[in-house]
């Protein structure tokens, strides 16, 4: 009884494996005789002009900055804004203790027309000859009464100077005194900065002097901003080079409307010194890379060949390709990340499926 149990069981496991086998040898030869087409997009190889740049590193600063101070001395009587508040050209930033010279101008208005009137009151004699005003007598009347407007004048530019007032508009850096406190003519009251135009300096070598015009654009990115970048445009460059590094120093204008950046930002400058001709490109999302390098699926029928790249600059959606293919070559955009050599493929209209996955998709034929 045990010997025949024993038989029976492996009876069955034989049977079992034997069955296993045979399932697995069907699915095996099914999907032998499966192929898998993918879905792609594609664009094609062509010539193209392409810009040129360089890099370099500089640092921002502001076109309009400077430190408000009197021209005279006094004590600061009034402050009207505060630290890093905003303010239009002609604002009062603070007023200087202004008592005595108001009672100067005020003498001297008293003055003037006091002048005003005795001239009038003589020049209507003498045209109506009721009295005998001489001719000498209107004019020492006259000079008389230009002296005390000139008075008046420089009274008033007296008082006015107890004003300070901003030049442009900006922002406010920090107050350095008080409202009572005391301060000389020339001492820094506070900064004000204009930050919706600033310059960038940078180097570039002497080598690229040739290529370097005014109105080229340098685009400007910063590491506290990384998904943004910012355009210059180049108004200055140095009339000479620098003997200790040879380079020469370049300068651009960048509009700050938004006032993200701040001056002392260290940023990276591309400047643009040209541009190249009958250049070969390709979609910048067709080039994938390993281990080997950069390459990128050219369809031939309906089939991909994997062809390694030499690649150069990347720009605005584009790269360019300097050897591997050919103009015209027909090369996956969309929907290479699963493809290998050799991999049957199924071009897609480019305008078609904008709604579903355009990465990859398969269907299997028989």
């Amino acid at each position: 009884m045990k010997k025949n149990g024993f038989l029976y069981r492996w009876r069955g496991f034989v049977q079992g494996a034997f069955a296993l086998w045979f399932i697995g040898f069907v699915i095996v030869g099914y999907a032998a005789n499966e192929t898998v087409v993918w879905n792609v997009r594609v664009g094609k190889a062509k010539l193209a002009s392409i810009p040129q740049y360089i890099s370099a590193l500089g640092s921002l600063t502001a076109m309009k900055a400077v430190a408000i101070s009197p021209v005279v001395d006094g004590k600061i009587s009034q402050i009207n804004f505060s630290n890093g508040q905003m303010l239009v050209e002609g604002d009062v930033i603070a007023q200087l203790d202004s008592q005595q010279a108001q009672a100067q101008v005020n003498k001297a208005q008293a003055s003037y027309k006091s002048a005003q009137q005795k001239y009038e009151r003589y020049k209507q004699l003498s045209a109506q000859g009721i009295a005998n005003i001489s001719r000498q007598e209107l004019d020492d009347q006259r000079a008389n009464l230009e002296t005390t407007k000139a008075e008046l004048a420089e009274k008033q530019a007296d008082l006015d100077q107890l004003s300070i007032k901003a030049p442009f508009s900006g922002v406010l850096g920090e107050f350095k005194y008080n409202a009572g406190d005391y301060i000389n003519a020339g001492n820094a009251l506070v900064k004000l900065v204009n930050k919706t135009q600033l310059l960038v300096n940078y180097d570039i070598p002497q080598n690229y002097l040739s290529s370097l015009k005014k109105g080229q654009r340098a685009t400007i990115s910063v590491r506290a901003f990384p998904d943004d970048t910012f355009t210059g445009t180049v108004n200055f460059i140095s009339p000479t080079v620098d003997d200790s590094t040879r380079s020469v120093t370049v300068q651009a204008l960048v509009p700050n409307p938004d006032q993200i950046l701040l001056p002392g930002m260290f940023v990276k400058v591309n400047q643009e010194i040209g541009t190249k001709n009958n250049i070969l490109v390709v979609p910048d999302q067709a080039v994938l890379a390993d281990v080997k390098g950069y390459y990128v699926f050219q369809v031939v029928g309906n089939k991909v060949s994997q062809v390694y790249i030499k690649l150069g600059t990347r720009h605005g959606g584009e790269a360019q390709i300097k050897s591997g293919i050919k103009e015209g070559a027909t090369i996956v955009i969309l929907g290479q990340q699963k493809l290998q050599d050799g991999s049957q493929v199924n071009v897609l209209a480019n305008d078609a499926g904008r709604h579903q996955d355009s990465s990859v998709s398969q269907s299997p034929r028989q």
